[in-house]
């Protein structure tokens, strides 16, 4: 009785010993699977810890834009601020102007009346002025026309001075109206029949380039004459134009 008795009770001892193995490893197995859940939500959560911290130094970066951008945008209220302080002043500026001008526009109304005044005396000279043109066109074509005469009456002269030069080669000699008393024709002196001896009936002095001087009863050689008054000659080694008008024939 002893003896199984004692199996009864190494068997009963075997089976709680077997029963708390299986107790210890199932606590076992439950702990390793609570350490793997712990080690799993800790990397989850360091990787929040990061993604935070990302946040938080993305939401540093836009705060401090964001006070830069309230640095500007209160840098320029404050620009606006005197801008419009500054479009005030002239504003009140242009409102003096305004009734200055004003008070000289109800000043100037008699200035206005007295010069439509002057502008109809002016429109009355002008008017005065247009009629003394007119008369001064007038007067003008009438001084062409005399000078038109003068110049007819120089180129008969000249012709006249010519037909009577080559007329007086065979006449007597004697004072020839026109001349300077004692001017007369030198029986003596060869001429060659081509050419005219004139005697100058008073001083010129050459007003052009070309032109000949002579002092009064110098004899000048004449080589030609044209129709508007005016002969070329030679005088002591000088040849030029003269006017016609101041010389005569010798006769």
């Amino acid at each position: 009785g002893a003896g199984a008795g004692a199996g009864v009770g190494a068997g009963a001892g075997t089976a709680a010993s077997n029963g708390v193995s299986e107790e210890v490893a199932a606590v076992r197995a439950q702990a390793q699977t609570l350490i793997r859940d712990l080690q799993t939500q800790l990397a989850a959560s360091r990787q929040r810890e990061e993604e935070l911290a990302n946040q938080v130094g993305r939401l540093q970066l836009s705060e401090e834009s964001t006070a830069r951008r309230l640095a500007r945008a209160q840098s320029t209220e404050e620009e606006l601020r005197r801008e419009l302080a500054r479009a005030a002043a002239r504003e009140e500026g242009l409102a003096q102007q305004l009734a200055q001008t004003r008070v000289a526009l109800a000043d100037s109304g008699a200035t206005v009346v007295e010069l439509q005044s002057k502008i109809g005396e002016l429109e009355c000279a002008l008017v005065r002025m247009a009629t003394a043109e007119d008369e001064s066109l007038e007067l003008r074509g009438k001084v062409d026309a005399l000078e038109h005469a003068l110049a007819a009456s120089q180129k008969n002269s000249a012709a006249s001075l010519l037909s009577a030069s080559q007329s007086s080669q065979a006449s007597a000699p004697g004072p020839k109206r026109g001349l300077p008393t004692g001017v007369i024709w030198d029986d003596d002196d060869d001429q060659d029949d081509e050419t005219d001896l004139f005697v100058a009936v008073r001083s010129y002095t050459a007003q052009a380039t070309g032109e000949l001087s002579f002092e009064e009863g110098d004899e000048i050689l004449v080589l030609d004459a044209d129709m508007e008054g005016w002969m070329t000659g030679t005088l002591k080694g000088r040849t030029g134009r003269f006017p016609a008008s101041y010389v005569g024939t010798k006769m």
